[in-house]
């Protein structure tokens, strides 16, 4: 008896909730797409206009970093010159991936490393991490620069004649 009713019950919720949501229409399928596709392209450039504005302040926290004359950079690996070394954002600590450069272009732009500090515990040849204090006087040493040469000394004259 208690199954009957259970039976009972629940073809009576299943009626009562297909004729709450009757199936769709096809033209009805088709305007739920069409507001689907429109919601997901209105995303799409809300996500393109982010990264833009995104990118626009990357761009300009490099250039502030391009224009200091004390960098901060950290590098993964520290084996020579040559290692790929990122810039620090000195206000979020965050290191910018787009800056990568050298040590040997930073010192042809006239910087010289003041300070290099290991930030790992491991002596693992792979996990010389440091940061690295790089300043730079206010002038390119990587400039000629012009030296003034003395003026050569006056000819000397010859000795005087002895007259006998």
């Amino acid at each position: 008896m208690i199954q009957l009713l259970l039976i009972i019950t629940a073809v009576y919720l299943y009626r009562r909730y297909k004729k709450a949501n009757p199936p769709l229409t096809p033209e009805q399928k088709e305007e739920l797409r069409k507001e689907r596709e429109a919601q997901q392209e209105k995303e799409r450039q809300e996500r393109i206009a982010r990264e833009a504005e995104l990118m626009k302040a990357r761009k300009a926290v490099i250039d502030s970093i391009e224009q200091s004359n004390h960098r901060v950079y950290f590098s993964y690996s520290l084996v020579n010159e040559e290692s790929e070394i990122y810039p620090i954002d000195g206000t979020a600590n965050d290191v910018i991936v787009e800056g990568k450069t050298n040590l040997k272009e930073l010192y042809a732009q006239g910087f010289r490393l003041t300070k290099a500090e290991k930030t790992g515990a491991s002596a693992q040849l792979d996990a010389f991490n440091f940061l690295l204090h790089l300043e730079r006087d206010g002038h390119l040493v990587g400039e000629p620069k012009t030296v003034k040469k003395a003026p050569p000394p006056p000819p000397i004259p010859p000795p005087p004649i002895k007259k006998s």
